[in-house]
């Protein structure tokens, strides 16, 4: 019940900011969402801005004045512990499906994330390249800005023969990796190479 334009006021930023406060937990856990709700109301108060409705955004953004983050960052491996996760992809892939298992070791090769790994189209394979649509998802391309970038891969000996494989076992006419069983997905389901990982009992993945 609030009227916008008293957000202006002390008053306003306050609750505003109780709000954030509220939302980032006493602890600090909850840093991020922080982070995102306060872009989100800082862009709402920049529309009622240019519909003059107020003249000052209300939302605190300076750096300064708002608490710490602690980077963190994704579990990795250690390079020491790479010839264990080989070893254990090649004494157990026996136990799941053909397509999970060449796609997780696709993804190695290629360093690409899972969303755009298991999205690879036939179409995409050319003679020396994998050239990947710069709109595919999981590419964390910039819409608009860098989108239209193709992604490039050379095709090593390591990739072909995996590809080969790929191509002796496929089921799919479209997508390189092709669902498992029923799915919304037209190809692997992304989840797919992560709980073939977690299934070794790979601690970090």
């Amino acid at each position: 019940d609030m009227p916008i334009k008293n957000f202006e006021s002390e008053g306003g930023v306050d609750l505003l900011e109780d709000m954030f406060l509220q939302i980032r937990g006493q602890d600090k856990e909850h840093l991020e969402l922080e982070r995102k709700c306060r872009g989100l109301m800082r862009r709402a108060f920049e529309i009622a801005q240019i519909r003059r409705w107020i003249k000052i955004n209300p939302v605190i953004t300076n750096r300064d004045l708002l608490p710490e983050q602690t980077v963190k960052h994704y579990p990795m491996l250690k390079w020491d512990e790479v010839p264990e996760l080989i070893k254990r992809i090649e004494c157990n892939a026996h136990r799941y499906a053909l397509q999970q298992v060449l796609c997780t070791k696709f993804i190695l090769l290629t360093g690409l994330r899972v969303g755009a790994g298991v999205r690879v189209k036939w179409s995409q394979v050319k003679e020396d390249i994998i050239e990947i649509d710069g709109k595919t998802s999981g590419l964390k391309r910039k819409k608009g800005k860098s989108d239209h970038i193709p992604h490039m891969i050379p095709l090593t000996d390591d990739l072909r023969r995996l590809i080969d494989t790929a191509k002796r076992y496929g089921i799919s006419d479209e997508y390189m990796f092709a669902p498992i069983t029923h799915s919304r997905y037209e190809h692997l389901d992304p989840s797919g190479p992560s709980n073939f990982i977690r299934g070794l009992g790979i601690i970090n993945s």
